[in-house]
């Protein structure tokens, strides 16, 4: 399983930025509360920035959530996983007998 990081810090940004909105809170002033510039809080809500873990926190904490509300699951965020060959094709007799064997081997 491969992590698509820019997929990660989009949803991050997105969900922090919905946080703050529901918080009725400016970027300015959470950016004062956490001790950055508000271009930062505009770049990490734009998934752009990669915020550190102490960061994170620190907004979260300002915000009033638990930092576990914004994080992107293993599964929203996982790459292409690899399917049993037989997950993909019902009928292999569709496909050339070579082409089979191919398949089959990719992934082991």
């Amino acid at each position: 399983m491969d992590v698509d990081e820019s997929l990660l810090y989009g949803m991050l940004g997105e969900r922090l930025k919905q946080r703050r909105l529901e918080a009725k809170v400016t970027q300015a002033q959470l950016a004062q509360a956490a001790g950055v510039l508000r271009t930062s809080v505009t770049n990490i809500e734009a998934g752009r920035q990669k915020p550190p873990l102490h960061l994170l926190y620190r907004m979260c904490v300002v915000l009033d959530v638990e930092v576990s509300s914004i994080i992107p699951s293993n599964e929203e965020v996982a790459g292409q996983v690899a399917l049993p060959f037989g997950s993909i094709y019902r009928d292999n007799d569709e496909l050339p007998p070579e082409l089979v064997e191919i398949l089959k081997g990719v992934g082991e």
